[in-house]
């Protein structure tokens, strides 16, 4: 992840009632390509048992937002997936949508 800028508050664990208010945080982790044309975000969504994370490119002209793709992982683990996979390649979440 190279090249990013990563900001996480998220806890050591997976949720869990002794450490759900520290889920309950506005901005679990968040990061931002280093030319800024990719970012993401991930909240946790307690009454649904998952985090959501939202992709999203911007578009370097005009500045607003080009594509944005919304995942519902599980686990800590499959968000960290995601995370890795995005920031490695993140113009490969909308190739498919492009072509």
């Amino acid at each position: 992840m190279n090249g990013w800028h990563i900001r996480s508050a998220l806890p050591d664990s997976e949720p869990n009632p002794s450490n759900l208010h520290d889920y309950l945080n506005p901005q679990l982790i968040g990061g931002a390509s280093a030319d800024a044309r990719f970012v993401f975000d991930a909240v946790y969504a307690p009454e649904r048992g998952h985090f959501v994370l939202t992709l999203m490119q911007i578009d370097d002209e005009w500045g607003f937002v080009a594509h944005e793709s919304r995942l519902y992982p599980r686990s800590r683990a499959e968000l960290a997936a995601h995370i890795r996979r995005f920031c490695a390649d993140p113009a490969a979440q909308w190739a498919m949508a492009d072509g």
